[in-house]
């Protein structure tokens, strides 16, 4: 009898284990998707607002002579900060990225340490 209760509590624990691995594992696949979707709607705005941002500084920068040199000053730090800084971002994104997202894998196994390298 002592085992078949023990048996039933360990069933039990074991099922609530996995409802809740369940449920962490669907939050962060809809975590991983938004934070996809974010991504995507950053780059595309890169892609289609600094084109004209440039555009507009070095047509500030070229014609020098007909804006004011405060406007010259902010022209010129957009162009470098800006245009430069999101291009170097969008490279360490898209071609440097140190950190692989996570991969999918079986909650449910005892947790085991990384051997460190």
């Amino acid at each position: 009898m002592a085992n078949e209760v023990k048996a039933a509590v360990q069933l039990a624990q074991a099922e609530e284990r996995l409802r809740q691995e369940a449920l962490i594992a669907d939050e962060n696949l809809a975590h991983a998707r938004a934070m996809r979707r974010v991504k995507v709607a950053a780059s595309w705005t890169a892609v289609l607002v600094m084109p004209f941002v440039a555009f507009a500084c070095v047509y500030v920068l070229t014609n020098y002579e007909d804006f004011p040199a405060q406007l010259i000053t902010t022209a010129s730090a957009t162009l470098f900060v800006g245009v430069f800084g999101v291009a170097s971002a969008a490279y360490r994104s898209m071609v440097v990225r140190k950190t692989p997202e996570s991969p999918l894998r079986p909650t449910t196994e005892a947790p085991t340490l990384r051997s460190a390298r």
